[in-house]
């Protein structure tokens, strides 16, 4: 058999050759992955499938606008609940919910040792985050309990986040982390 010269012709001919054997292995292996499933669908709080882009099913309390609403006078100025705004700092910026601090998800290093202290002494840590289907609240929470030891029994997840928020006409604070 000739191989084509140029890297391309070779790049093309190996990847037909590898879909021509995926092909017959899925044919000949009754076991082999079907590719037509959705192996990852969208859950539920329940756990029950949904299409309608709902978050993963996760172990966290779960809170609602107006809960975090009733909040807000506590916040930073008790023990009693921290409020953690866990989207980047140009989104925080642009406004976040009164009161709350800013741990961007993907900088744990930097932006949680500020704020750890608060978190751990307080009763109800509330995470938010873009709302809809970003997870990125869900992602904090796990490494709050796996990385830096907080209770998962304090920590709460606010998940209908900024976006519902804004859509329920509630306070918007702007400008940079304190």
């Amino acid at each position: 058999m000739n191989l084509p010269n140029s890297t391309f012709g070779q790049t093309v001919t190996f990847t037909a050759a590898v879909l021509v054997l995926a092909v017959l292995n899925s044919l000949v292996n009754p076991s082999a992955m079907d590719l037509g499933t959705d192996y990852f669908p969208t859950l539920t709080q329940s756990g029950e499938e949904n299409s309608e882009g709902a978050l993963p099913k996760h172990d966290f309390g779960v809170l609602d606008g107006q809960m975090v609403l009733e909040f807000l006078p506590d916040l930073r100025q008790s023990d009693f609940a921290v409020l953690i705004d866990a989207r980047s700092t140009a989104h925080y910026t642009e406004g976040h919910i009164p009161g709350a601090y800013q741990i961007d998800r993907y900088k744990l290093d930097e932006y949680v040792p500020p704020v750890l202290p608060a978190m751990q002494a307080a009763g109800y840590v509330i995470i938010y985050c873009a709302g809809g289907d970003c997870e990125d609240s869900i992602f904090l929470a796990t490494d709050l309990v796996y990385h830096f030891g907080l209770e998962k029994e304090v920590l709460y997840i606010y998940e209908g986040g900024m976006e519902e928020w804004e859509d329920l006409g509630h306070p918007i604070a702007t400008g940079k982390a304190r």
